[in-house]
């Protein structure tokens, strides 16, 4: 599923995975948050609730991914 995400004025579109946790995740949508800076190069918020994970657990990430 295609996700729009608004930061800092701009708007770019992501991809989420077709899994549990990415479904759950997509059904808090639309969702307001304030985000947190991780040694300046990962951003962070709290969400309103636990979302699934059973979706697949993966130990490297790139830049760009959303991950939970």
């Amino acid at each position: 599923m295609k996700i729009r995400i608004k930061a800092a004025g701009k708007t770019i579109t992501a991809t989420t995975a077709n899994n549990e946790t990415a479904q759950d995740f997509v059904s808090l949508l639309p969702l307001r948050s304030s985000m947190n800076d991780l040694f300046a190069r990962e951003k962070y918020a709290k969400l309103p609730r636990a979302i699934s994970e059973k979706g697949p657990r993966t130990k490297s990430y790139e830049v760009g991914d959303i991950a939970y």
